[in-house]
């Protein structure tokens, strides 16, 4: 133990005290007790051994072992604690559920109705079936026993068609309620076992039975159309059609057009009434007010003049407004509400325009193709398309000859569409790629009007 310095006065007191050899103890003692255990706790022939024979076997084998080094990993290993654990915070076990509790649970999921009882639907799902092991494939018919029927006391009306649940064959017992068993009697080798009287294998999901019809019921399916690569085209788009095929290919093509033709016209037409009123709403606004204006010198005159009232004092200002003012609020705000509703019908215009440019009344078309197409002639049913993306697909080039281009020789045949164009389309159409839009990314910059360095100096 080293020599401990002096501890005179307050300040050196804990300053100069060597506390390094009491550290050293108390570590090797944590230390042994940590791979030898509590040594006050176990009994004094745990702590020592008298060897009375000796090392046994022989002496170079013994040291041979003894220079063999371990492997690191082992080591690591082989050191663990002889301490016990820390005692951490006890969890509680998991709650067991009551009778009222399982007697809910099964009353909403249709095991048992409302005076407790088994419905039907459980009772034929937990059923057994005991039948003698026999060859199906072979020629000696063997009688199967019918289940027993039920007692009216225990059969009761499912609430749903799907109700019936799965249950195991062994016996389950879960606070103090038991499931349908295994009878004891049954040996396991000798009958076949089967869990489902009624062969209903689903589940039961719902709680209650439906109170009203489905609307999709009376429906007609949804069908897809066939992935073909190329699609039959319609018989008047041919060089040489039949007359029928070509005049009906001609009028349809003809409603499509006159009905775009009509909604073109129709915005047109508004838009010029919404321009029409935006030109002539300044005139208006020139006039009021002039007529405005008038009316207040007229009014101010009336107030100069005497007519109004003699008095000694000098004439008051009226602060009241004057009808002439009170006419120029009122104007401003219907000129502002006027001018707010022609901004909002610019902006239909604007996007009924844009819908027109989109064309989407040909997706309709498209469908009418497919039904044609699967239908085959047949009563039309709905065909859902696979989109893929979320702009419209490609739309088709208008292929109707008239009658003056009609030919009756390949020679003086003038070639329409596109093969590649019909193939792109057809590969969005079945979903196989994306239908995108074509983007403009050049950037638009604003133009900024400033005066330059050398126009500032000469102002």
């Amino acid at each position: 133990m080293s020599k401990q310095t002096s501890r005179k006065g307050k300040k050196a007191w804990r300053k100069n005290i060597d506390l390094a050899d009491l550290n050293a103890g108390l570590d090797s003692a944590r230390e042994n007790e940590r791979q030898f255990g509590s040594k006050t706790l176990e009994h004094a022939d745990a702590l020592f051994t008298v060897d009375t024979a000796g090392t046994s076997g022989d002496v170079e084998t013994y040291h041979r072992k003894k220079k063999e080094k371990r492997l690191k990993s082992d080591e690591i290993l082989a050191k663990r604690s002889a301490v016990p654990g820390v005692i951490g915070r006890k969890t509680k076990k998991d709650k067991k559920m009551s009778k009222e509790q399982l007697d809910m649970l099964l009353k909403k999921a249709g095991r048992r109705d409302v005076d407790n009882k088994l419905t039907e639907a459980a009772l034929q799902a937990d059923s057994v079936l005991e039948t003698p092991v026999y060859d199906a494939w072979g020629d000696t018919a063997v009688s199967v026993p019918s289940r027993k029927p039920l007692s009216a006391s225990k059969v009761v009306k499912p609430r749903s068609e799907f109700q019936g649940f799965p249950q195991s064959l062994k016996k389950v017992q879960h606070a103090g309620s038991r499931v349908a068993h295994m009878p004891k009697s049954a040996a396991p080798e000798g009958i076949l076992r089967t869990t489902f009287g009624n062969g209903d294998h689903r589940e039961a999901t719902s709680h209650t039975r439906s109170t009203v019809r489905p609307s999709t019921l009376d429906h007609r399916p949804l069908i897809f159309g066939e992935d073909r690569a190329v699609e039959i085209p319609h018989g008047g788009r041919s060089y040489n059609p039949s007359v029928e095929a070509w005049q009906a290919l001609l009028q349809e093509e003809l409603a499509k057009e006159e009905a775009y033709e009509e909604q073109r016209l129709a915005l047109q037409a508004e838009q010029a009434r919404v321009q029409h009123l935006m030109d002539t709403m300044d005139d208006h606004e020139d006039k009021e007010v002039e007529y405005s204006s008038a009316e207040e010198e007229e009014s101010e005159d009336d107030l100069e003049d005497g007519s109004v009232g003699l008095s000694i004092n000098a004439p008051a200002r009226e602060k009241r407004k004057t009808v002439a003012k009170r006419r120029q609020i009122r104007e401003h705000k219907e000129r502002e509400r006027v001018r707010k509703q022609m901004k909002m019908e610019m902006k239909k215009i604007h996007d009924k325009m844009t819908q027109l440019a989109k064309r989407t009344q040909q997706s309709e078309q498209e469908k009418q193709d497919l039904q044609d197409l699967i239908a085959g002639g047949e009563a039309a049913e709905k065909v859902r398309t696979r989109r893929y993306g979320k702009y419209d697909i490609l739309e088709p080039t208008l292929d109707v000859k008239l009658s003056g281009e009609l030919t009756d020789s390949l020679r003086r045949l003038k070639p329409e569409g596109s093969l590649m164009r019909d193939r792109f389309r057809s590969l969005q159409q079945r979903g196989k790629i994306e239908a995108r839009k074509r983007h403009n990314l050049k950037p638009k910059y604003k133009k900024k009007v400033t005066e330059k360095w050398s126009f500032k100096d000469f102002k």
